[in-house]
């Protein structure tokens, strides 16, 4: 289904009428099969579930040079601090390749985007 969506809108394009008049449809039909649980979204290589609402804030390649970084840097037991958390996608990353034993600390000063964070952890 979300193939389906990508090639409609990069055929008629994200502002084009079509895609416009679906869209609310489409949002609608994603939180309901994601459920509580997230949608699951990979980015680098990593799947994790995000709110469906968010999914364009995580996009299927994120900053590779520092996400290779990172990986190569951080290991199990380690404790991380993620300043900025944004949606959560570093933090989320973090604590996967920390585990087991590591610690993840994610700090988010707007309170809209914290309690996205919130959800995805």
């Amino acid at each position: 289904m979300r193939r389906a969506a990508r090639g409609v809108s990069e055929r008629f394009g994200r502002r084009s009428a079509l895609v416009t008049f679906l869209r609310p449809a489409y949002d609608r039909f994603l939180a309901w099969s994601a459920g509580d649980r997230g949608l699951l979204q990979t980015v680098n290589g990593e799947t994790f579930r995000i709110d469906p609402r968010f999914r364009v804030h995580v996009p299927e390649v994120y900053e590779p040079d520092a996400w290779r970084y990172l990986k190569a840097h951080v290991r199990a037991g380690h404790v991380c601090l993620n300043i900025g958390a944004h949606v959560g996608i570093y933090a989320l990353a973090l604590a996967k390749w920390t585990t087991p034993g590591g610690r993840v600390f994610a700090f988010e000063p707007n309170p809209a985007t914290r309690a996205v964070v919130t959800k995805h952890i």
